[in-house]
């Protein structure tokens, strides 16, 4: 089994770090959008630049954009493959994402999110 155990837990145990699989230690910082990181942790940063893209298909399986995007074109970039500019919403979808960036060997990708006063929003994009 590979399972996390969570008895006795303390402030610093290292089984924390095993059940984190968003935000990168400091974040979010203060950008209003989102790349995943190639170790499947998020940081949030300027909407600016070219990123790859974060895609979800209609089955659940995750794809990258072939090309680096600006953000405002992500959306477009995904529906061109026939999926949605998404964000993963569990630990599990992260990792899909994380093994589909690996393998188009992507960095960062964009993450369909957005910042929205103190909070987030996902976007699901077409």
């Amino acid at each position: 089994m590979d399972l996390v155990g969570l008895d006795q837990l303390t402030v610093g145990d290292a089984r924390l770090d095993a059940l984190v699989w968003s935000w990168a230690p400091g974040e979010p910082g203060s950008g209003d959008c989102v790349v995943q990181r190639a170790d499947a942790r998020w940081e949030a940063n300027a909407c600016r630049g070219h990123h790859r893209a974060a895609c979800r298909a209609p089955d659940g399986s995750w794809r990258v954009t072939p090309r680096a995007e600006p953000r405002s074109n992500a959306g477009r970039a995904c529906a061109a493959q026939s999926a949605v500019f998404a964000a993963p919403r569990t630990g599990y979808e992260g990792q899909l994402l994380r093994v589909a960036m690996e393998a188009a060997g992507a960095s960062e990708t964009w993450l369909g999110l957005t910042r929205s006063g103190e909070s987030w929003r996902a976007l699901d994009v077409r």
